[in-house]
């Protein structure tokens, strides 16, 4: 377990290391509702008076997924908590007493402390990972929602930005994030559709013996079609989206792409089950 320090962020950082390139928060207070208000990217612009908030519910701990465009190495947290807009809104929600780390094959948990001050949690080892799961496993204060008002994530003593504007988009949105399709548990086609317009597509056959290939380009979502673009190809895929249950009841996204393409495939999101 890992402990907070009592840290200010530094303002007018320089930025630099690996991009992030998606983030997604499922079940966000308000999502239906006025989903710009507590959406997650609220947490990687740099403002208190933007947030990101999660109606708490002992037993299903409240997940943020972060993408990034590549591998990098993440020794420092910067994590401003709780409800910042005013000292009533602080009091009135929830603030995050615990938060647990995923990565594949490895995951930790940090204390962060009941205060309005930003925090620096030291990473030991590194985050290395292009996936990283957040959860908010224990809370301090009460109220119906918890929240996190800015979190800077921190490669070589620098912030780590956003790769475009993390702002929602009603129509990327439902796709943005890291899909995979296959047989199950070993999927071979790995599809990340990014926030500002790019993806990449890996193939990654089960079989030794067959030749695997990635493809980055760029995406657009129009009503039922999904076009994606790379070099001077242009790929135009009907789209489905449908939420289903694994064994457990568990529910998953499943995205399916449809049409004359290597990128035809149903997708499942990689938020469910293993990292």
């Amino acid at each position: 377990m890992l402990g907070a320090v009592a840290i200010v962020t530094p303002a007018g950082a320089r930025a630099g290391g690996p991009a992030i390139g998606y983030v997604k928060a499922e079940h966000y207070a308000k999502a239906r509702r006025r989903p710009t208000l507590y959406f997650p990217g609220n947490l990687f612009d740099g403002r208190r008076q933007t947030v990101t908030c999660w109606e708490w519910q002992e037993g299903r701990p409240p997940r943020l997924e972060i993408g990034f465009k590549r591998r990098p190495k993440v020794t420092e947290l910067r994590i401003v908590n709780g409800d910042q807009r005013s000292t009533a809104h602080f009091e009135r929600a929830r603030r995050v007493a615990r938060l647990r780390i995923r990565e594949p094959g490895y995951e930790r948990t940090v204390d962060l402390p009941d205060a309005r001050r930003a925090v620096a949690v030291k990473l030991d080892p590194p985050l290395r990972s292009e996936r990283v799961v957040f959860e908010v496993v224990a809370t301090s204060g009460s109220g119906p929602l918890v929240c996190l008002s800015d979190v800077q994530l921190r490669q070589r003593g620098r912030p780590l930005t956003a790769a475009g504007r993390l702002k929602y988009n009603p129509t990327k949105e439902p796709n943005v994030g890291a899909w995979a399709a296959g047989p199950e548990g070993a999927p071979e086609r790995f599809l990340t559709l990014y926030h500002d317009g790019t993806f990449r597509w890996v193939y990654a056959p089960n079989d030794p013996d067959e030749r695997g290939r990635t493809i980055t380009g760029k995406w657009e979502a129009r009503r039922r079609t999904l076009i994606l673009t790379h070099g001077r190809k242009m790929h135009h895929l009907r789209l489905r989206r449908a939420v289903r249950e694994d064994e457990t009841g568990e529910p998953y996204r499943v995205l399916v792409l449809t049409g004359d393409s290597p990128f035809a495939a149903e997708y499942r999101d990689r938020w469910i089950g293993a990292l």
